[in-house]
């Protein structure tokens, strides 16, 4: 799906629900777009290649959204994947050292 039949999907939606409930468009959009939005930015200021798992427990990086469900960062999963891209980096510089 392009991102525009995404963005009319959503602004229907929005009005379906600002008609359901008696609400203008944009209240319906402030109320179900803020915990997203707080989510992204806290998400995005996390420097995740510079993370060590000594610093995992310390990173507040639980989020609940009301009926919809939780967001959380799974310590093991992230363990396994700075494992896997350092493994990858490793394997990636050696088999272009072995081609010059």
């Amino acid at each position: 799906m392009s991102s525009s039949t995404d963005k009319k999907k959503v602004k229907n939606l929005i009005h379906t629900l600002g008609l359901k409930y008696k609400m203008s468009d944009e209240d319906i959009r402030t109320i179900v777009e803020s915990p997203f939005l707080f989510s992204y930015l806290k998400i995005r200021e996390i420097k995740f290649n510079e993370v060590e798992e000594e610093d995992l427990a310390e990173l507040k990086t639980n989020f609940l959204y009301k009926s919809f469900g939780k967001l959380y960062l799974h310590e093991p999963l992230f363990r396994r994947m700075k494992k896997q891209k350092k493994h990858f980096t490793n394997l990636n510089d050696k088999k272009w050292k072995n081609k010059n």
